[in-house]
């Protein structure tokens, strides 16, 4: 009968796994839009990192586009059966706050890749975090959002011009873009152009502390990258310097998601 039980169990796994490649099709891909969102409520620094990873079982050549400041191309060669690093500038973050900068970044390979950012800042607060960035190939035009009870922050990156986005804001907390308040229920528009990055989020680290923006639904007429998370997250201790935390991650779409779930146990030690 266990036999049977775990025969079974796996069974479910890889259909859930099927489902899940079926809608995603994979994480690799040959082009890649994303941004670097603020990790604190303080300007960037010189101590801040945002890198790239490429990974790849073969070899090829990626071309990255950027602005940190002026916007910016370089090539990175992908060595075949290793990662590869790219480290960015600061000026290449966001800074925290509602609002639109050109700060989108875009990655074209001449090979299948798997790609990854890393967020890495150490000025009073430590806090670090890396994230899969999702092929180009599976993004959509809708999309329902998980977030995180406190310092929320939501992202939305263009890949082309005239991209109409509307964000039905399911939120805690009120954002102002272009001296216009917004809060739960609010519809939020904006237009985006090739290069833009939409961001919601708060400048105040005391004002945000119990922000949270999950359930909140973003359309757009054309294919958009959407990442939520937060600046920092600060747990309960004795120095809770030592325990910030930067979270971010790309929001899978909508035509992602299935009905059949894995539940891992998690154990009580």
């Amino acid at each position: 009968m266990a036999f049977l039980m775990n025969i079974l169990k796996l069974v479910c796994i890889l259909y859930s796994c099927n489902q899940l490649c079926e809608a995603l099709k994979d994480t690799k891909g040959s082009a890649f839009s994303l941004a670097f969102f603020p990790e604190f409520t303080d300007a960037p620094t010189n101590d801040l990192r945002n890198i790239l990873y490429f990974s790849s079982p073969l070899g090829g050549a990626c071309t990255v586009n950027y602005n940190d400041g002026t916007r910016r191309q370089t090539s990175v060669n992908i060595v075949a059966n290793d990662v590869v690093k790219l480290a960015l500038s600061d000026a290449t973050q966001l800074p925290a706050g509602t609002r639109i900068e050109p700060k989108a970044i875009y990655v074209n390979c001449t090979a299948a890749i798997a790609l990854y950012g890393h967020n890495k800042y150490r000025s009073g607060v430590d806090t670090s975090d890396t994230f899969t960035v999702l092929p180009d190939d599976t993004l959509s035009t809708d999309y329902f959002v998980a977030s995180v009870q406190k310092t929320a922050n939501l992202g939305v990156v263009a890949t082309q011009d005239n991209t109409d986005v509307s964000v039905a804001l399911n939120a805690t907390c009120q954002y102002v873009l272009n001296s216009v308040r917004y809060t739960d229920g609010d519809t939020v528009n904006v237009t985006l152009g090739y290069g833009d990055v939409f961001q919601i989020g708060l400048v105040s680290s005391v004002s945000s502390d119990k922000c949270d923006l999950g359930g909140t639904r973003i359309h757009s007429n054309h294919q958009v990258a959407v990442f939520s998370g937060a600046l920092f997250l600060e747990s309960p201790s004795i120095n809770a310097y030592l325990s910030a935390q930067h979270l971010v991650s790309q929001v899978p779409p909508e035509s992602a998601f299935t009905k059949t779930q894995i539940i891992p146990k998690v154990g009580d030690k």
